[in-house]
C-alpha cells in the first residue's frame, strides 16, 4: 500500500484520537495503569493496513476493540477486519461499551493476562505512533473474557 493511500487513514485516526468516546477514555486509562510496570506500548486509534484499531498493544500484538451500538450494523466489516488482523498474527479482543463502563479495570487486567513474555521495567508505557511490522504468531491463552470477569 502506498503512502498516498495511508494519508487519509492517518488523518482520520488522529481526529479520532482527539475525540475519544467515554468508554474509550475509560479503557485507555485502565490499560495505561495495567501496563505501567511493563515494557509495552499502548496505542490508541492505531492504523493497521486499511483499518484503525481502537487500541493496539505492542509487543503482544493484541488489538482491543470497544464496540458501541454502531457495530451491530457493520458485522461484515468487523469480520473482514478481524480476519485481516488474524492473518497478520494480531489477536482481536472485542468488548461492549456497557461492559467497559462497568468493568474497565478488569478488562485491562484480562488484556494484560493475555500478553506473554512482557518484561517489567517500572517505566510508564510509551504512547507513540509506529507503523506495525510483520507480526509473529503467538500461542494465546485460551481463557475467555467472561471467565475472567
Amino acid at each position: 500500500m502506498s503512502d498516498n493511500t495511508r494519508i487519509p487513514i492517518r488523518a482520520f485516526a488522529t481526529k479520532m484520537r482527539r475525540e475519544p468516546t467515554e468508554p474509550e477514555t475509560l479503557i485507555y486509562n485502565a490499560l495505561l495503569a495495567a501496563f505501567k510496570p511493563y515494557k509495552a506500548t499502548v496505542r490508541c486509534q492505531e492504523p493497521i493496513g486499511p483499518y484503525i484499531a481502537d487500541f493496539y498493544i505492542s509487543p503482544a500484538h493484541i488489538v482491543l476493540e470497544v464496540d458501541g451500538s454502531s457495530h451491530k450494523k457493520q458485522v461484515k466489516y468487523d469480520q473482514s477486519r478481524d480476519t485481516f488482523m488474524k492473518k497478520r498474527g494480531i489477536r482481536v479482543i472485542r468488548v461492549k461499551n456497557d461492559l467497559v463502563h462497568r468493568k474497565s479495570k478488569q478488562i485491562a487486567q484480562y488484556v494484560l493476562k493475555q500478553c506473554e513474555n512482557l518484561q517489567e521495567t517500572g517505566e510508564s508505557p510509551k504512547i507513540v505512533y509506529c507503523p506495525p511490522g510483520k507480526a509473529k504468531n503467538h500461542n494465546w491463552k485460551k481463557r475467555s473474557l467472561n471467565e475472567f470477569l
